[in-house]
């Protein structure tokens, strides 16, 4: 009996009913020819298959090297080599026998895309997305029978609200008019959780998209639609928690997959343990271990069978989706040397996909350390493009906090000697660590669009997520409030602009005002930066390039204060007029001139 387990559709793969029940399933499901590892790992699902013979059917560029055959005989690993050579559409062959039984797997290999997709540089700006928050496209796939959690309620911030992929591709034209040019989309995959599988942190299935969100057809659509607007995509991987309802938890193939519990150190304590110079090997073994609570658990990463799975399961959607980015939460959590075995072998087969890593500490340097050889790890190289800067995101919380003044974010950047490439860290505001930003900023407007400023004007790649820009955070919602608009019952459509009022209408003009004005002068931004010390709570910084500058100015005090020009005139030397970004206006230096409790003001200039 024959079984054809993937279509050549790139986008589609599609389950088959079989009378006989050896085999059911296969990650990954097909693969790729012209791969610059020849290595392919495969897991195979049945019911047992311990004593199961197989047979490659002969094919010229394919060859089974060897099997191995875990504690659970519900699978095998059967390691192949696909030669250099063979190019275009292929599929061979694949026998189990048992017995008088004897089934055929048809396994497909596809064509790799020519060119590979680009990754991001310090040019680009991210809208991050929660797609269960952000818009509901399809209401047919609100609750999905089967699953854990059944329950669908926009009342219970900790209950899914039904936004899906759908919802995102109804709300494409609206992302673009942002000026935005990458989207990073929340981890997509299965999470067949009893409750909070909104967040999807713990996989229960990495070849699965979650059916709550829709199908791999929908999710390919997509990611080509995206695409095809000229926007960058990019994906979270969740690498460090299983769903305790994952297959691997339940039923690993080996027992070695799910170590014992160990004690838990908590996010701070692990991520320090791995740089600590005088670490004891136990505190390391328990640094990995972060997670085992009643949803989800850390396995063993380290297991190398494991590791490839987990290598080739982020390959996988990269290539089938033409990912630029992925971002990977928690990262300071996990086994380091993983982690470098993991990003060689991404960035073997994608030489220019960013990869972004969560890297939530209170130290800068620590925070440093995780960059590789970009940071103050020189020798260990972990092919981490970039962090997200939670340093400068805590900085200009205490800014506009007023815990701090902007000393805060003063120090902070005078810090960069710590990296390589700073212009490439992600600047955030808000995050699942800490609250919306405009809660941050007290509901205080002018407060707010000083962080919206610096973040976007300051070294390093904004990150904005969805909502932001149109004042998002109520009171009483959770970091990931639903946008509101996105669903047919909601009373206000907040994607369309005409419903904006006030300060809705003044943040979303803000956020266009500046990724305008960052296409516009790409070269500022790939330029270099000066800030000077503050005076008197004012900060200023520039960002300029051979014919173009900026000078940014912040008052973060509660008093106007005279900006004294002597003070900045190194930077405009030369050129005294200059166009002021926020308003629109155009006039010269001259005077001292007053700047009003937490004005920001950017004042831009030309050479000649």
């Amino acid at each position: 009996m024959r079984k054809l387990l993937s279509l050549l559709i790139i986008f589609f793969v599609t389950d088959i009913g079989w009378a006989q029940e050896l085999v059911s399933r296969i990650d990954p499901p097909f693969w790729w020819t012209g791969m610059k590892d020849k290595h392919l790992q495969l897991l195979v699902y049945g019911k047992e298959l311990r004593d199961v013979e197989v047979h490659l059917h002969h094919h010229h560029g394919v060859h089974l090297k060897d099997i191995a055959r875990g504690e659970s005989s519900d699978y095998l690993i059967l390691n192949l080599e696909v030669a250099h050579h063979i190019r275009g559409e292929q599929q061979f062959e694949i026998e189990f026998k048992k017995g008088n039984m004897i089934e055929e797997v048809t396994y497909l290999l596809h064509q790799r895309r020519d060119p590979a997709p680009v990754g991001l540089d310090q040019k680009d700006v991210i809208y991050r997305i929660l797609p269960d928050r952000f818009a509901n496209g399809n209401p047919e796939n609100d609750i999905v029978p089967g699953l854990s959690e059944s329950k669908l309620d926009r009342s219970d911030n900790e209950a899914r609200h039904g936004g899906d992929l759908a919802g995102i591709t109804q709300k494409l034209p609206y992302i673009k008019s942002l000026g935005v040019t990458t989207v990073l989309i929340g981890s997509p995959f299965s999470n067949d959780l009893p409750m909070s599988s909104y967040l999807s942190n713990a996989v229960t299935d990495f070849y699965e998209v979650d059916p709550r969100l829709g199908s791999l057809e929908e999710l390919g659509q997509l990611a080509e639609n995206i695409q095809n607007t000229g926007l960058k995509l990019g994906l979270d991987f969740n690498l460090n928690r299983f769903g305790k309802n994952h297959l691997f938890v339940t039923r690993p193939p080996f027992n070695t997959w799910v170590e014992k519990s160990a004690p838990m150190l908590g996010d701070e304590i692990a991520s320090t343990v791995f740089l600590d110079p005088y670490a004891s090997t136990a505190d390391k073994r328990n640094a990995t271990q972060i997670w085992d609570d009643s949803l989800s658990i850390s396995l063993n990463v380290k297991d190398p069978f494991l590791m490839t799975y987990l290598n080739q399961h982020t390959i996988w959607w990269i290539e089938r989706l033409g990912l630029n980015a992925i971002r990977v939460p928690d990262y300071a959590t996990m086994d380091q040397f993983f982690l470098k075995y993991w990003g060689r072998a991404i960035r073997t087969e994608f030489p220019e996909i960013f990869i972004i890593a969560g890297v939530d500490n209170s130290s800068q340097a620590i925070q440093a350390y995780y960059m590789g050889h970009q940071g103050t790890h020189k020798n260990f190289e972990n092919y981490v493009h970039s962090v997200q800067d939670y340093q400068l995101a805590y900085a200009l919380n205490d800014l506009v906090s007023g815990q701090q003044g902007v000393n805060s974010v003063y120090l902070t950047l005078s810090q960069d000697f710590l990296y390589q490439q700073p212009e490439l860290l992600i600047n955030f505001l808000d995050d699942a660590k800490m609250e919306r930003w405009r809660r941050q900023c007290k509901g205080n407007f002018d407060r707010f669009r000083m962080g919206v400023v610096l973040q976007n004007m300051l070294r390093g790649i904004p990150m904005i997520l969805y909502g932001t820009e149109i004042y998002l955070g109520s009171p009483d919602k959770s970091l990931y409030e639903d946008f509101s608009g996105g669903w047919s019952e909601d009373k206000e459509n907040k994607f369309n602009s005409e419903n904006l009022l006030g300060s809705e209408k003044s943040a979303i003009d803000l956020v266009k005002k500046l990724t305008s004005f960052r296409k516009e002068h790409p070269k500022i931004f790939e330029g270099k930066m000066i800030q000077f010390v503050p005076q008197e709570g004012v900060y200023v910084f520039s960002r300029y390039s051979e014919k173009e500058e900026i000078l940014v100015m912040c008052n973060a005090g509660s008093d106007t204060t005279t900006v004294r020009i002597d003070l900045y005139k190194e930077r405009f030397r030369g050129f005294v007029e200059y166009q002021e970004i926020l308003t629109d206006t155009n006039n010269s230096f001259g005077k001292d001139f007053p700047l009003e409790p937490w004005g920001t003001r950017i004042f831009y200039f030309k050479r000649e």
